[in-house]
């Protein structure tokens, strides 16, 4: 099925069910919310199995008339899956966990199928089912459940989960794209008129968040975050065995998973500061107009973007007018490569990016990406290419072939089937 097609009969915000002609005659769910969902049930499409699009399950928990009318809906989704004979259910960070606040079971075991967590965010939050009275101590028993399988796309992220809450049911997977959605007229770097484009939000700490911080809490997650920016390489895990609290969180008190939480959290506030805030004030300060931000609340810290977001694919016009398209981390991103990369290299951009961990196996740096590790590099780096923007033609071309033969949704999606086939026992 081509792009056009799809989003031509998708109806956004309904539930949905699409057959793929000719296919193998399997159905998969997927609940979500955020767009590349849609991609990810297409690219499921492509490889032959129906998809029934659900409307976000987080609604048992946000909406008030889905709540007051769980036992119908909740049987109402057990039938469904049933007569669909689904095999398996795919959902966005915590969307598709419900249990039945009075019995416990989670839908997908009610409906005898197993249940994928695709994690974008940080796992260790409060998920939506708390505004309900679900507790921390039960959220992590869902995600432990034999049952279920968390994809994390960070490899950092998915040792932390089981080096502290002992969560081992896990699969790490990159993210990806569909290269078709970013595609742009390729335009040499030397006739680009525009030096760089950073697009993304400013995050930071409130002071109210900043006066709620415990001492302990965030003298130890600046320790954390220091050793972490001074060698990207090195996992987190040992940033943190590197310290005082290497031990494993008790996952029956809840109070030690809240804690646990709020220590990441800040932890998270101060690998963006590193990766992020300092590194675009450093960037605007060198490029002046020439540098073009998108992005939410960056008044914040006195710079002034164009405008908060581009839209989705807006971002591709950004990307293939500048010379150099900046790939920075949000706090959340420990080891792993977010959206972004993928999309600038989908769209003609030439990616330039912060070090990380992950980065050599997905794009190799000075070959289909350009690289640094601090803002001294950066610098650089940038210099280089607006000096010689036409000597990084080719790693814009070799980028985008890395990302159209490797990185795209067809491909995730045919590892998460395979990885859904060998653990749970399921005929994929």
């Amino acid at each position: 099925m081509q792009l056009s097609e799809f989003f031509a009969n998708r109806k956004s915000g309904t539930n949905q069910y699409f057959a793929s002609p000719g296919g193998n005659g399997k159905t998969v769910l997927v609940s979500s919310h955020i767009y590349w969902t849609d991609l990810i049930g297409l690219a499921h499409l492509r490889l032959g199995y129906n998809v029934i699009f659900a409307v976000p399950w987080y609604g048992f928990w946000t909406e008030d008339a889905w709540w007051n009318d769980f036992d119908r809906q909740y049987e109402q989704w057990v039938n469904t899956i049933r007569q669909h004979k689904v095999i398996c259910v795919i959902g966005g960070n915590t969307t598709a966990m419900v249990p039945h606040p009075r019995t416990g079971e989670p839908l997908h075991r009610a409906a005898g199928v197993p249940l994928v967590n695709y994690w974008w965010d940080q796992p260790r939050a409060m998920p939506p089912m708390a505004r309900r009275g679900i507790s921390l101590v039960d959220y992590i028993a869902l995600m432990k459940d034999p049952r279920t399988l968390n994809v994390i796309w960070d490899v950092d992220v998915r040792e932390e989960l089981g080096k502290f809450l002992g969560i081992v049911n896990t699969m790490h997977l990159p993210l990806a794209t569909a290269p078709e959605l970013w595609e742009e007229p390729f335009v040499p770097l030397q006739e680009r008129t525009k030096a760089a484009c950073f697009l993304g939000n400013c995050h930071f700490l409130t002071d109210q968040q900043r006066a709620e911080l415990e001492p302990d809490l965030t003298a130890w997650a600046q320790q954390v975050a220091k050793r972490k920016l001074s060698d990207l390489d090195r996992p987190i895990v040992q940033c943190v065995q590197d310290g005082d609290e290497a031990t494993r969180v008790d996952t029956s008190d809840e109070r030690a998973l809240a804690r646990d939480f709020r220590r990441w959290f800040i932890v998270d506030a101060m690998l963006m500061q590193g990766h992020r805030g300092d590194t675009v004030k450093a960037l605007a300060a060198k490029l002046g107009t020439a540098f073009t931000l998108i992005g939410g609340h960056w008044d914040k810290v006195n710079l002034r973007a164009e405008k908060d977001h581009s839209g989705v694919p807006g971002a591709k016009t950004y990307y293939a007018s500048h010379q150099a398209s900046l790939n920075l981390y949000g706090g959340c991103v420990h080891g792993g490569m977010p959206l972004r990369p993928y999309e600038i290299a989908a769209s003609n951009g030439l990616i330039f990016t912060h070090y990380n961990r992950e980065l050599p196996d997905l794009f190799e740096p000075g070959k289909e990406c350009v690289a640094f590790r601090n803002e001294s590099e950066m610098l650089d780096q940038l210099d280089r290419i607006l000096t010689h923007p036409a000597d990084y033609n080719r790693v814009v071309g070799a980028g985008r072939r890395r990302v159209i033969q490797e990185h795209n949704w067809e491909n995730r999606m045919r590892a998460v089937m395979q990885a859904v086939g060998q653990r749970f026992g399921v005929a994929v």
